[in-house]
């Protein structure tokens, strides 16, 4: 199967760049703001194949249940009756980062290409070396946006539009941030290599 860069209209980078310096920066200075460091969040947090931490979170949470709390997968969260769209609040703690400008950025294209407000959740997201995914549609979602922040050149998605026809797709941390339309198309993400991929995640219903 040959690597691509794109997907049709299901997985395509937008016109939107950062510097990934400055966001690695950033995401370092959040941590130092909410008093975790490098050795706790790697013993507690990196335990899983994948392991999330919400940048919003619902309202009326604190300490860190803001962003501890509901970051399992989406039929995770709404079962314990909580939606995508629940996820009001941004951490107190990102305020003047270069890491909310980029989430505002996306949230605003997001709103005036298609005319609807984003309404979901931000998310740092990291996928262990040698795991993967099933193959699955997000019926739940209409719309993502991934930023590679730290990645491994054998960190490859998988798009299924039919059992003959799939294609491998390597999003590079290259400043570039991608689209993907997870609901109609199954797809997956197979990590072959060594390195911790590490992306910013945002995921809207609607």
């Amino acid at each position: 199967m040959v690597i691509t860069d794109r997907i049709d209209s299901y997985c395509f980078p937008i016109d939107l760049t950062v510097d990934l310096i400055r966001l690695q920066e950033s995401i370092n200075i959040l941590f130092e703001r909410l008093d975790i460091s490098h050795d706790t969040f790697h013993t507690e947090l990196l335990r899983q194949s994948a392991t999330t931490f919400n940048l919003t979170h619902l309202p009326g949470l604190s300490g860190s249940d803001r962003w501890k709390k509901y970051r399992d997968d989406h039929i995770a969260t709404e079962k314990a009756g909580v939606k995508e769209k629940d996820f009001l609040e941004f951490l107190n703690e990102l305020d003047g980062l270069y890491l909310k400008e980029i989430i505002d950025n996306i949230r605003n294209m997001h709103n005036s290409k298609f005319k609807n407000p984003f309404q979901g959740r931000c998310q740092l997201i990291w996928l262990r070396a040698k795991h993967s995914y099933k193959l699955h549609r997000d019926i739940h979602t209409a719309h993502r946006y991934h930023l590679p922040v730290t990645t491994d050149e054998n960190c490859l998605w998988v798009f299924e539009k039919t059992p003959r026809d799939m294609t491998l797709c390597h999003m590079p941390a290259d400043g570039r941030i991608w689209y993907l339309n997870p609901r109609d198309i199954k797809h997956s993400v197979a990590h072959l290599g060594t390195q911790h991929r590490l992306h910013i995640l945002l995921t809207t219903s609607n």
